[in-house]
C-alpha cells in the first residue's frame, strides 16, 4: 500500500474530476504534490496508487477519455497542458523583466556618460554635472583620445585637459 490515508486519496480524486486539458503524468504529479505539500512525489508512486486503488485508475482514464473528446470535438488545443501554461507564463514574466532591465541599464548608461564628460571639461561642479550633453559627443570624446589616463567603462584613454 502506499503512504496516502484516505483523505489524500479523496483529494486526489477530486483533482482528477477537476482536471481541464491534457491529462499527462508529469503535469499531473506536480499539481498533486503542490495541492497535498508534498515535497516528494514520483510517477510512479502515482501509478502504484492507480493499481491499490482501481477507482483512482478508471478516473484517470476517464479524465484522459474526456480531453480525447474535447480534442476530437475541437474544443482543446495542444497548449492546454498545464506544466506549458505555466511555464508560458513564467517567460513571459520573465521577458518583461528583461526588457525592464535593459531600459534601467540603458538609462544609467547614459547617466554615467553625462556624468563623465561634464565631470571632466568642468572641473567636478555639481551645477555642471547635471547639465544634459548629446550623448554620442561624450562617448565620441570620452574615447577618441590616445592619453595614459585610462576611462575604466571604456578602457580607452581621456580627452586632454
Amino acid at each position: 500500500m502506499s503512504k496516502f490515508n484516505n483523505k489524500d486519496i479523496e483529494i486526489l480524486k477530486r483533482e482528477i474530476d477537476h482536471w481541464e486539458g491534457k491529462f499527462s503524468m508529469e503535469a499531473f504529479v506536480a499539481h498533486v504534490a503542490k495541492v497535498l505539500n508534498l515535497n516528494k512525489l514520483s510517477k510512479g508512486t502515482v501509478y502504484n496508487l492507480m493499481k491499490d486503488y482501481p477507482e483512482v485508475k478508471q478516473r484517470v482514464e476517464a479524465a484522459r477519455e474526456r480531453y480525447r473528446d474535447q480534442k476530437d470535438n475541437g474544443a482543446v488545443k495542444d497548449t492546454d497542458d498545464q506544466l506549458l501554461k505555466d511555464a508560458r507564463e513564467q517567460i513571459k514574466k520573465l521577458k518583461a523583466e528583461v526588457q525592464s532591465l535593459k531600459s534601467e541599464n540603458s538609462r544609467l548608461q547614459e547617466k554615467i556618460i553625462q556624468m563623465l564628460y561634464n565631470a571632466y571639461y568642468e572641473k567636478l561642479s555639481i551645477d555642471n554635472l547635471k547639465r544634459p550633453v548629446d550623448i554620442q559627443e561624450a562617448v565620441k570624446a570620452l574615447s577618441d583620445r590616445n592619453n595614459q589616463e585610462k576611462i575604466a567603462f571604456f578602457d580607452k584613454s581621456l580627452p586632454p585637459k
